[in-house]
């Protein structure tokens, strides 16, 4: 999109006397800041949350597993609207786990996609799959993939928790081998 279509779409909006009503006029929103973080803390802590990413090309996918009725589905809070999302995302990195897995290959580039350098202060809670081929040569490619995963993670100054289950890529040939 270029600069002058942006600008004429943006007028376009501003202009428009059929926008939807303020985040202000949302009853939510319009409670202390202290008794919504209450509220968020109460549904949106205690979860584990799936990231995903078939691809480092790929959008970032995730879900909360459990489609039960005790553990109601959290995106569409976060997604409800630009305050919430706001006041919530700190408090979702803070009080969940967070579970992923790395694939063999760019595992560096991924792990940054998945978890944004910027939010490694807020995690606590951490439990990741990695799958490897054998432990890696000094000096090779994949030993210094190694290197800069296990530093990126020592950058999540918050992390009080870490579940690694490292996978070599043998293991499951031998696993579908044996079935």
């Amino acid at each position: 999109m270029t600069p002058t279509l942006r600008r004429q779409l943006s007028t376009l909006f501003q202009n428009d006397s059929r926008t939807l009503p303020t985040q202000k006029s949302s009853k939510l929103l319009s409670l202390p800041f202290e008794l919504r973080t209450l509220i968020f803390s109460v549904c949106l802590s205690n979860h584990t949350i799936h990231l995903f990413l078939y691809s480092p090309f790929n959008r970032l996918k995730w879900h909360h597993p459990s489609s039960s009725d005790d553990q109601p589905p959290i995106l569409p809070l976060l997604l409800s609207c630009r305050q919430i999302y706001i006041e919530t995302t700190p408090l979702l990195y803070t009080t969940n786990r967070i579970k992923f897995t790395l694939p063999l290959t760019i595992s560096s580039q991924c792990l940054n996609r998945l978890l944004p350098p910027h939010r490694g202060p807020q995690i606590r809670d951490l439990w990741f799959q990695w799958h490897v081929q054998l432990t890696p040569k000094k000096d090779s490619p994949e030993h210094e993939e190694w290197r800069k995963v296990w530093e990126a993670l020592a950058e999540f100054k918050g992390l009080r928790r870490l579940w690694v289950d490292i996978v070599p890529i043998w293991a499951d040939r031998w696993a579908e081998e044996m079935c």
